[in-house]
């Protein structure tokens, strides 16, 4: 049974003054916790590289779905039309018969080659992610150091790709679903990256300071 409350607690409970005090505490909390989670991002680089590499493999995921199809149907399409079109072929027998060969590997790695394109393409994206979420902007303010940090990034990022493309082929071939190989493999190369990425940073920075103040580095 809910006891009805006083007319005295209620004007204390409604009071403009008491509304005031909760409005500011809570503002003051908000702000005690915007606060608080501001710094941890700052502090924590590898809170900042998991959330670009989340943001990079949803366009990673993106574009292989995107791309598997397209592969598919043009390697079909092309086994059909030459299959059909016999003179063709004839004309050029043995070009015809090595790009038969190649389209028809093509088709039987479909998963592999959107996995390996995919990847090449949206090491363009992660690099950007990279330098906006974790690194600073700054590594990209100018074309040279653009270029440059771009250039880093696919060097570092190829040695995980062609390990990467291989693992998940192994994985498909083992049987393994291609949703489980494909985060699994991403999982697996993301920290391996952050590794190698992390490590380059360090040095291009500890690179560009020197020649900023090459004063100090002397002393």
């Amino acid at each position: 049974m809910l006891w009805p409350l006083p007319n005295t607690a209620k004007r204390v409970m409604t009071s403009p003054l008491l509304t005031i005090a909760l409005t500011k505490d809570s503002h003051s909390a908000l702000h005690l916790i915007t606060t608080a989670l501001q710094q941890t991002w700052k502090k924590n680089s590898v809170l900042r590289f998991a959330a670009s590499g989340v943001c990079g493999n949803a366009v990673f995921y993106g574009l292989d779905k995107l791309i598997l199809p397209l592969i598919v149907r043009a390697s079909d399409g092309f086994i059909g039309s030459s299959s059909s079109s016999t003179t063709t072929l004839s004309f050029m027998s043995k070009r015809g018969t090595i790009a038969v060969s190649l389209v028809k590997w093509l088709r039987a790695n479909a998963e592999s080659v959107s996995f390996f394109v995919s990847y090449l393409l949206d090491i363009f994206v992660q690099h950007f992610l990279n330098a906006l979420l974790v690194f600073g902007m700054d590594m990209i303010n100018t074309r040279e150091l653009y270029l440059s940090s771009l250039a880093t990034s696919y060097t570092a990022y190829f040695g995980t790709l062609c390990g990467s493309t291989i693992l998940q082929a192994y994985l498909l071939q083992w049987g393994v679903a291609k949703n489980v190989a494909f985060w699994g493999t991403i999982a697996t190369g993301s920290l391996v990256n952050f590794i190698v990425l992390t490590s380059l940073a360090a040095r291009s920075k500890s690179a560009s300071s020197e020649k900023e103040h090459p004063d100090k580095t002397k002393r």
